[in-house]
């Protein structure tokens, strides 16, 4: 399940792109 959390990273990823801890 090494997947899952390569996932998690890119969507924190992305959400600190649109500014989402802005």
């Amino acid at each position: 399940m090494h997947e899952v959390h390569e996932v998690q990273n890119i969507k924190m990823k992305r959400a600190a792109h649109i500014g989402y801890f802005n």
